[in-house]
């Protein structure tokens, strides 16, 4: 995606890790912590605190901005 300038806008390493793509893509679609473990065959402890870390890496305060986020750098 091409920011306003025309510099082509970069995705940080730590946010296009396999994993952390999925989350950020089942979180698109508004599942909660318990089916998101479902899906990715986790608990819902694991995920909650998966993407607890998703939003330290995003700086972000809630899922909602995730998935703003995400849409930005093309990855949601």
């Amino acid at each position: 995606m091409d920011l306003p300038d025309g510099r082509l806008r970069q995705r940080p390493a730590h946010v296009t890790a396999t994993p952390v793509v999925a989350g950020v893509r089942l979180l698109a679609f508004r599942l909660t912590n318990r089916e998101i473990g479902t899906r990715l065959h986790i608990s819902e402890t694991t995920a909650k605190f998966h993407v607890s870390g998703v939003m330290r890496k995003f700086g972000v305060r809630k899922r909602t901005e995730i998935v703003h986020q995400a849409t930005l750098l093309g990855l949601a």
